[in-house]
């Protein structure tokens, strides 16, 4: 059964060109399946440093393919020492393209939360006006501890 996979991988920077394309189609073999969208940004530096390297080049996909498929297409890149960093998500229903902005989605309306005891305690104290009001409410609850520890 096909499923929806976004896979990103990072491959060392130093490759040449023919190297780069051969490692591609080599990877686009293991995929199998329809590769649905293919984008390759470029070489980007990175915020830290993986294998020692600053920058990679990345590939991103969308495809449809079969788990056997990115079983194998993972075998490939624990093999190859050219992929710095493999990134493979699984996607349940639709392609992140499909989904709906922020904008369109609509979420239900909370509830107001029910109040626990701590926060009525704190309820009080930030009813009470004045700095003495504070410093008495602090007291009394100090002597109402003592009296109920003896």
């Amino acid at each position: 059964m096909d499923r929806k996979y976004e896979i990103l991988l990072l491959i060392k920077p130093e490759l040449v060109e023919n190297e780069l394309k051969e490692l591609i189609t080599n990877i686009e073999s293991k995929i199998g399946g329809t590769i649905k969208s293919k984008e390759e940004w470029g070489i980007k530096e990175l915020a830290y440093k993986i294998d020692k390297e600053n920058k990679a080049f990345y590939i991103h996909y969308y495809v449809d393919t079969t788990s056997e498929a990115i079983a194998d297409l993972k075998e490939l890149i624990a093999v190859e020492k050219r992929i710095i960093r493999p990134f493979i998500l699984r996607h349940e229903k639709e392609w992140p393209t499909d989904m709906k902005t922020s904008k369109e989605l609509k979420f239900p309306e909370r509830k107001p939360r029910q109040p626990r005891n701590n926060d009525l305690k704190f309820s009080k104290i930030s009813e009470l006006k004045t700095v003495e009001e504070i410093k008495e409410r602090k007291l009394k609850t100090k002597k109402e501890a003592e009296q109920y520890d003896k």
